[in-house]
């Protein structure tokens, strides 16, 4: 079984040192948007952008790393970011409820459980319990698919005028990407209990 771990990072060494430690014995692949002072280990592999992509070009970034992702070859591919703590066994854990839901369509498992799964959210799908995960109809970045899910993705720019008026809303690529994965009929899920845990910090790309 081949599986690939990507992490988004930028200015959090400690935190990724932190993330990278718990994943020893995985392929992985940092993608760092440009950050300031960056320690690179010997034995992963870093895609380093040339430009800081921000909050408002974060699309373009994740472009790119989609992208990059469909040339590889591996039986599952996970996406985090830098500034989370993962639960024990959690890529054995996580793989297990995204290989036990039974559907053709699922396209993607986000292993982060908030209030949020409990609403309609970005594609107003009403979601459905189904055991140890919800069917919600979006995915927020953070998550684990197959080879599948990068080779049916399309470009998720976000529109230049999200912000107008509202400067404290997110990247907006959570928010294309599901109502476009959602638009083709595929279906994304969450796990019921989250997998890692998230905050406490400030963010990186959105700090209003």
């Amino acid at each position: 079984m081949k599986i690939l771990v990507s992490i988004t990072s930028y200015n959090r060494q400690e935190m990724l040192d932190n993330l990278l430690d718990q994943l020893k014995g995985y392929d992985i692949i940092v993608f760092d948007d440009c950050s300031d002072n960056l320690t690179m280990r010997s034995d992963i592999k870093y895609v380093v952008f040339q430009e800081n992509y921000g909050k408002k070009n974060a699309w373009i970034k994740f472009d790119k790393i989609f992208n990059e992702l469909s040339k590889k070859d591996y039986d599952y591919f996970f996406m985090i970011p830098d500034d989370i703590v993962l639960c024990k066994d959690f890529i054995n854990k996580s793989i297990k409820l995204f290989d036990n839901i039974v559907d053709n369509r699922k396209i993607s498992l986000s292993l982060l459980s908030d209030e949020r799964v409990k609403h309609p959210n970005w594609t107003n799908a009403k979601p459905l319990d189904k055991g140890d995960v919800i069917l919600t109809g979006w995915n927020d970045l953070l998550f684990v698919s197959t080879k599948e899910f990068f080779e049916v993705v399309d470009s998720v720019e976000v529109p230049k005028d999200r912000w107008d008026g509202n400067e404290s809303l997110g990247s907006g690529v959570g928010s294309v990407l599901s109502k476009q994965l959602y638009k083709k009929n595929y279906n994304m899920y969450h796990s019921k209990e989250s997998l890692c845990t998230h905050g406490g910090h400030l963010s990186k790309m959105n700090r209003i």
